[in-house]
Order: C-alpha cells, then sequence, then structure tokens
C-alpha cells in the first residue's frame, strides 16, 4: 500500500471515524468504525482496510439516521487481530486519534498476555478477566471520545461517564492554571 493511501485512509479515521473501547454485555471489545453517507467513500476505506487485514468484511447501513433522509454506512472492526492490525499500519499517520489508537493498542496488549481459561461454550477470549489498567484504559479512551450519554458503549452508567468526565475537566483546568509566585 502506497504512503498516499495510508495517509488518506488515516485521515478519514481521524475525521470520519471512531477508535474505541466498548464494553458491552461486560466484556470490552476494541473498535474502528467508519460512518458516513458517501458510499464511495466507506468503499475506499473498506478496500483499503482490506489490504491491511488481509479479508473482506459487510459494509452495514445505519438505521434511523436523520429521520431516514440519508443513508449512512457503516463498516466496523472489532476482532483484535484485525483492530491492531489496522492501528498498527496507520498509526504513524493518526492525528485527533492518535492517544486512542495509542491506548487501544496497549489494551491490545494486554489483553493478549492474560491466560485464557476454557473456552468450551464461550467465545472468544470472554473469559479472561479484566484488570485495573485495562478498567483505566476503557475510562480514559471515552473521556477522550467524549461519551456522555452513549447508551451502545458505556462505561458503567451515564452518570458515571458524566462524573469521570467532570474529574478530567477539572484535573486539566488545575494543571492549566499558574503556578502561584515564590516570593
Amino acid at each position: 500500500m502506497q504512503e498516499r493511501e495510508l495517509g488518506w485512509l488515516s485521515g478519514i479515521i481521524d475525521g470520519e471515524g471512531t477508535i474505541t473501547i466498548c464494553q458491552i454485555r461486560g466484556y470490552m471489545r476494541p473498535i474502528v468504525q467508519i460512518v458516513n453517507t458517501s458510499t464511495s467513500l466507506i468503499l475506499e476505506s473498506q478496500k483499503l482496510i482490506e489490504e491491511i487485514i488481509g479479508r473482506k468484511l459487510a459494509i452495514g447501513v445505519v438505521k434511523n439516521y436523520k429521520a431516514n433522509v440519508l443513508t449512512c454506512y457503516r463498516i466496523q472492526y472489532v476482532k483484535q487481530g484485525d483492530v491492531k492490525d489496522i492501528l498498527t499500519t496507520i498509526f504513524p499517520y493518526l492525528i485527533a486519534k492518535k492517544e486512542q489508537a495509542r491506548l487501544v493498542l496497549e489494551f491490545l496488549e494486554i489483553r493478549g498476555q492474560v491466560k485464557r481459561g476454557s473456552r468450551i461454550g464461550r467465545k472468544g477470549g470472554q473469559d479472561r478477566p479484566y484488570g485495573e489498567r485495562e478498567e483505566s484504559i476503557l475510562t480514559r479512551v471515552k473521556l477522550l471520545n467524549n461519551y456522555r450519554t452513549r447508551r451502545d458503549c458505556t462505561f458503567g452508567t451515564s452518570k458515571e461517564v458524566m462524573r469521570q468526565s467532570e474529574l478530567h475537566s477539572d484535573m486539566q483546568s488545575k494543571a492549566e492554571m499558574p503556578l502561584p509566585s515564590s516570593n
């Protein structure tokens, strides 16, 4: 893949995409997705990502987008290996979502080191316990993505996300305050 194409794909993910970790039914899932109304943008993104991960994934349609006036398309990657390959490839080109990508890659590194239990009757690595660092990464990614009221991707409850967001804002404002002079 050419550097120009990687730069383009990174720009699309920076502007029209999402790099996050969702907690769904108690399981944390890393996600890279692109949502847009332009079929040509979605098809080109899908083609470039297929080159990275080596397999095809279907394009979905987002229902009830702006009262069904526009058809909105989505490509979404949740398989840990796919997410890792995508983020590792585009990481040097990301700008706006570079920190989210770094955190998701760290999360995937931790998940790769956690010992699996028996997989009988279970899918994937869902039986592996989560540690404090993974919970911390989840919270930080959500704060970076400004998830305050999203129902599909919440940490605990919406109130908890808002509380964490307020704490983060308070910490940032205190860090930006000038230090008192030592006269």
